[in-house]
């Protein structure tokens, strides 16, 4: 049988637009935010359905970028850390390569990574407080094309200041 989501996900952004939006009580502006904002969101998982897993595997490739980078010297201030780090960095990058891998095994992936390299920044901020300031230059860095990634994925949505200044999505994916 096909799959009908993104023809479910049209009706329902309809149905807040055309039918839950016009009658809403003026004297409600809050219910009318949020009913906007949950037709934006139908809309924007309507317009990026197709680019969902290539953006799963963009995030993980850059959670483990920058694993790797927070686990070389000065960082590496906790073997233990570093092992656990690395391990999760092997998982993660084997499962960009798996043309099996399932959003939500990307996703897992990166928030493990997320969750060990923060683990490793509380640590030398503990044990090495001189290196912070390189540490949060690197990670600054390396989080500046996920920056673009997320507001590129989320300029349909109006939200940017300066849309002309971000890059096509797909020429960051």
């Amino acid at each position: 049988m096909a799959d009908h989501s993104l023809n479910a996900i049209r009706a329902a952004a309809k149905a807040v637009e055309e039918v839950v939006l016009p009658a809403l009580d003026p004297a409600h502006p809050l219910a009318r935010e949020q009913a906007v904002l949950v037709s934006r969101t139908l809309r924007l998982l309507e317009q990026r359905a197709d680019q969902t897993l290539a953006r799963n595997r963009f995030e993980l490739l850059q959670a483990c970028e920058l694993a790797e980078a927070v686990m070389a010297p000065p960082f590496d201030v906790s073997p233990g850390l570093v092992r656990v780090l690395g391990e999760a960095v092997r998982t993660g990058r084997a499962l960009i390569d798996s043309p099996q891998a399932r959003p939500s095994q990307l996703q897992a992936a990166t928030t493990t990574l997320g969750e060990q390299v923060a683990a490793l920044v509380r640590t030398v901020d503990s044990v090495r407080p001189t290196v912070m300031p390189q540490l949060e230059r690197l990670v600054l860095q390396k989080s500046s094309v996920w920056l673009d990634m997320q507001r590129a994925w989320f300029l349909p949505q109006g939200w940017e200041p300066a849309p002309e200044q971000i890059p096509p999505l797909d020429s960051i994916l």
